[in-house]
């Protein structure tokens, strides 16, 4: 079975619902930053995504992690993935043969049958070999958000959204962020949804929060 078979099962959307909302590397800002953003943050997002799509994933310690980032498991079926948070146009790094000969073995101590890795880069020839003799899923940068996009395609629209200038409303999360003024002609960023959603701030303090980042 292939592994990214595994996402967007409608029947599993039902739970972590209070996790979907506390989320916050799932976020259409951090979309567009996976290749910049920590090893260990881009650990979390995958986390996050594989939660939301009705999956039971957790994390693995940071030390003794036998090459697992996350454990992720459908009724019986567990899969360990290695994350790799790579920037492919700083130093051209790639993902190499080392990287999958150390999740098949950690793989094998603890017993994990299927393995995958998700890089936001590229993987070697070398490393597409082995990955296939071990029956191991790769998953590159495009292919990931190829995924991100059967799984939330919505984080990438408002991404594409907010590279366009616009910001989205936190409160009622419909509503653009836009400049208006006041009765005395104060200029304040208030909600386009205006009056059903009464959001509103003072410009430095947007330009803080979504221009100065």
């Amino acid at each position: 079975m292939n592994f990214k078979n595994l996402f967007s099962k409608k029947e599993d959307k039902k739970l972590l619902a209070i996790e979907r909302r506390e989320s916050y590397y799932i976020d259409s800002k951090n979309v567009t930053n996976l290749s910049t953003m920590s090893g260990e943050n881009f650990e979390v997002f995958l986390r996050d995504l594989f939660i939301y799509d009705g999956l039971k994933a957790e994390l693995t310690p940071k030390y003794k992690d036998d090459g697992i980032d996350i454990i992720v498991t459908r009724g019986k079926l567990h899969t360990a993935i290695q994350a790799k948070r790579m920037d492919i146009y700083k130093n051209y790094n790639l993902v190499d043969k080392e990287v999958v000969n150390s999740l098949v073995g950690g793989a094998r101590r603890r017993g994990i049958e299927r393995t995958c890795i998700i890089t936001t880069s590229i993987f070697t020839e070398a490393a597409q070999d082995i990955a296939a003799q071990e029956g191991m899923e790769l998953i590159d940068g495009r292919q990931l958000y190829y995924l991100i996009a059967k799984i939330r395609p919505e984080l990438l629209a408002e991404a594409y959204f907010e590279k366009l200038g616009y910001i989205k409303c936190p409160e009622c999360g419909t509503g653009i962020l836009k400049k208006r003024e006041g009765r005395q002609k104060i200029p304040f960023i208030g909600c386009t949804n205006f009056p059903k959603c009464r959001h509103s701030m003072k410009i430095t303090e947007f330009e803080t929060r979504y221009i100065k980042q």
